[in-house]
């Protein structure tokens, strides 16, 4: 398992590049206790005083690490805690991940963020939304290719577009999966 541990390591690494460092292990007795190295403190800490961002990154990562091959994985959220270059990054791992091993990565999400990333891949996001025959239903059956290609993803999204509630006399509504 050890390719595992090294690729959440060096992604965590890609994720926050100017905070993190590294990890430390210390092993007393039967107890492992962990420290992480803080690039701007030049120091270990306790994991106590990581972010919380670092430990969500942390948990999606392992998760997706954990999938064998040809598995599939779900993460709802992923963006929560984190900032956008980190969203980005994550993303950028995860598929790393599963062009390497074969692994499914189903992301949920309201993050425009997020959305922004499969701005080449729009066939690859699903949208739970009212009035569709079949759900959920591929954004490219909704919206033409050739027109979302105008636009940031998570734009169209956060305007309503797509995926969102219907607000009073309008038809559209869901949730972008």
């Amino acid at each position: 398992d050890k390719h595992r541990v090294e690729f959440v390591l060096s992604s965590l690494e890609k994720v926050f590049p100017d905070f993190y460092a590294g990890v430390d292990f210390e092993q007393v007795a039967q107890i492992v206790a962990a420290q992480v190295r803080l690039k701007p403190f030049d120091k270990l800490v306790p994991l106590s005083l990581v972010p919380d961002g670092w430990f969500v990154a942390l948990l999606h990562l392992s998760a997706v690490a954990s999938t064998d091959a040809g598995g599939v994985i779900s993460i709802d959220e992923p963006e929560n805690a984190l900032h956008p270059f980190a969203i980005r990054q994550l993303v950028d791992a995860f598929r790393e991940w599963s062009e390497l091993h074969g692994v499914t990565v189903l992301l949920a999400t309201h993050s425009p963020v997020l959305l922004d990333t499969f701005k080449e891949q729009s066939n690859r996001i699903f949208v739970m939304e009212p009035g569709q025959e079949t759900l959920p239903v591929a954004l490219d059956k909704l919206k033409t290719p050739n027109w979302l290609a105008h636009f940031a993803l998570g734009d169209l999204y956060a305007h309503g577009e797509y995926g969102s509630p219907p607000e009073a006399g309008t038809p559209s509504g869901g949730h972008a999966t």
